[in-house]
This record gives C-alpha cells, sequence and structure tokens, in this order.
C-alpha cells in the first residue's frame, strides 16, 4: 500500500505542477456546410447537421433579426479590396434574441482562395459583405455582394432550395466534416471539402481538487486527483472514463492524538456531457468508489460509496452520495461539493 500512495502522491505532484486539466479550450462545430446560391453563399456551422438540422437552424428568422438591428447603425459601404464582416451573436430564447452583441469589422481582401477538386473549381471567394449569426448550437453566416441582396432569404426559392440541401446531408458520421452544395438549376451537387477523423481531441484527463460537505452529520475536507481518458465525438468532448483517488479528512479526531489519520478512497466513474453546445458543456456522472486506505474509526473496514456527479462549471461540482459499511446495507447519504485544479 506505501509503494501504492508513492505512485499515487508522484501523479499528484505532476497535476499540480502541469495544471494538465482537460476542458474545451477552443471552440469546435463538428458539422459545417456551404450553399452557393445565384447571388449569394451561405455558411451553416453546428455539432451534428443531422441533429441541429438546417431546417431548425432558422437561417431567415435571424438574419432578418439582423437585418432589423441594422436598421439602427450606419453601414459605409467597403472600399475596393475590402470586406465588411457584420457578427451578431446571443442566445435565442423563443423568437426573441436575448444578450445580443453588434460587431462591425473590415478587413482587406487577400488573393482569392480556390478549392479544386478533379480539375474542377468547386469554391471561390464569394462578396463583399459578411453577415454572421451566432448562438449555442449554429454559426451561421452569409456572403454577399451587396447588403439588400440579404432579403431573399425570405423567397419561397431560397427556401425550397434550402430545404432541398438539408436532403443531401449524409446520414450517421462520426468525423468532422465540411460540405459544399452547388446549386445548378434545379439540381444540387454535394462536394466534401474536408474531412477530420474524430480522435484529434481525444486526451487524457489528469487533475488535482479540493472539496468539503456533510457525511455522517460530520464536516469533512477532502483532496483528490484524476487520472482518466476524455472522447470526442464530432468535435464536442462527449464521454469521461476515470480513476479517482480521495483523502477525507473528518475532524473526528481534530484534538486527540491522531488528529491528521485520514481515509482514503480509490473510486471508478463514468461522466457523459449531454450538452451540443460547444460552449456550454451540460457533465453528468456516476461513480463507485471503495475504501483503500483506513486511518481513523470515521468509517467502518469494508465502506464502499456510490457518487452522483453534476458539473455545475468548469472547476466546481456537486456531488451527492451514499456510503455503506456492508453490501448495500446501512447505507447513508451525504453531499459534497468538489473544485477542481
Amino acid at each position: 500500500m506505501k509503494t501504492i500512495k508513492q505512485y499515487l502522491l508522484t501523479i499528484l505532484l505532476i497535476a499540480l505542477a502541469g495544471n494538465v486539466l482537460s476542458q474545451e479550450s477552443r471552440k469546435v462545430r463538428g458539422d459545417s456546410i456551404r450553399i452557393r446560391f445565384d447571388d449569394c453563399l451561405l455558411e451553416v456551422a453546428t455539432f451534428d447537421l443531422k441533429v441541429n438540422t438546417l431546417e431548425k437552424a432558422e437561417v431567415q428568422q435571424k438574419i432578418n433579426e439582423l437585418l432589423k438591428e441594422l436598421k439602427k447603425v450606419e453601414i459605409n459601404i467597403p472600399d475596393e479590396g475590402e470586406k465588411i464582416c457584420i457578427s451578431y451573436s446571443g442566445y435565442f430564447r423563443g423568437k426573441e434574441l436575448s444578450h445580443k452583441k453588434l460587431q462591425l469589422s473590415t478587413r482587406q481582401i487577400g488573393n482569392n482562395t480556390l478549392v479544386i477538386k478533379d480539375d474542377e473549381i468547386l469554391e471561390t471567394d464569394f462578396g463583399k459583405i459578411v453577415l454572421q449569426v451566432e448562438d449555442e448550437n449554429y454559426l451561421i453566416r452569409l456572403f454577399l455582394n451587396n447588403l439588400e441582396d440579404a432579403e431573399k432569404v425570405n423567397s419561397e426559392v431560397f427556401i425550397k432550395k434550402l430545404q432541398a440541401a438539408g436532403a443531401k446531408v449524409p446520414g450517421n458520421r462520426k468525423k468532422t466534416n465540411i460540405w459544399l452544395i452547388e446549386n445548378s438549376k434545379e439540381e444540387f451537387n454535394l462536394y466534401l471539402l474536408d474531412e477530420t477523423p474524430p480522435l484529434t481531441l481525444d486526451m487524457l484527463e489528469l487533475n488535482a481538487g479540493v472539496g468539503a460537505g456533510w457525511v455522517y452529520n460530520q464536516f469533512v475536507s477532502s483532496f483528490n486527483f484524476r487520472l482518466g481518458f476524455a472522447f470526442a465525438k464530432k468535435g464536442i468532448m462527449k464521454n469521461k472514463y476515470f480513476a479517482d483517488y480521495e483523502v477525507l479528512y473528518d475532524f473526528s479526531n481534530s484534538g486527540g492524538e491522531n488528529k491528521f489519520d485520514v481515509n482514503g478512497f480509490l473510486s471508478l466513474g463514468y461522466e457523459r456531457n449531454f450538452s451540443l453546445d460547444p460552449n456550454k458543456a451540460k457533465w453528468y456522472g456516476v461513480s463507485v468508489g471503495y475504501l483503500v486506505d483506513k486511518g481513523n474509526e470515521f468509517f467502518e473496514r469494508n465502506t464502499f460509496k456510490i457518487a452522483v456527479h453534476k458539473q455545475l462549471s468548469n472547476s466546481i461540482s456537486l456531488q451527492p452520495e451514499i456510503y455503506f459499511n456492508d453490501f448495500f446495507k446501512n447505507g447513508s447519504p451525504a453531499l459534497r461539493v468538489q473544485i477542481s485544479f
């Protein structure tokens, strides 16, 4: 057991020194689709276009919301060689966009970008104006030559072609994809522009933390570290499998000779992110732990626990627990809060 403790302590020090904490450090959307119309180019990016479909994106509503806000400000026509980007972000609640943020910027147009496949030019830079709307599930960009052309998103032809384009999205994919749909008369041709394996975001998770709560009606503090594996799906971290070693100090002998005796639990667990928003994770999990180090009489021998995990933020988790001093007998509920470094 001493060797195990030394090994665990070494890993803990590495975690503290390196502060290696698996978090989504950059925004990744699993699917992007670009649809080329006669006078505009529409781009929609989301977690999975079979889950968050083009129809659910409500392109017309969001572009109209942006145009309504633009009527309140003066937009200068970009000079020759410049492109203007109008960005609008927030979270839709019902029919309205709350927490609104409107940004305007201009940049120089560089050399034209071409996408060529089988000697066919699939995509070129388009437009001098970019309308961009972002919410919790979608990033929508509309590339235009003239701002007035944005009103065409409300036309019956545009809506029908958008529905037809959505039907072209292939089913059940695990990779991160970018497609281009070229509109030629009544036909839509689908081209795969880029495809990235999902393994690029899988990672080793190594972190440490502290906690506090109530166990057996007694205030308990804790110190823990975790070693686990995190797996992504289409650009978003979705599943974690881990082992936790946790040292608990119960203050029950704070005035005695053994006031620094502690108890240690080793737990195995699983957590899943139920959110499709790359900016707002919803982690829930469960773990089963066993008392591997008994330092005092606060816990009986062969004590084990079952815990439910609810992540409140990137570093804070709530853990309701049940402790058993026999096989599913004499259960005692507990509640603790964990803070990761």
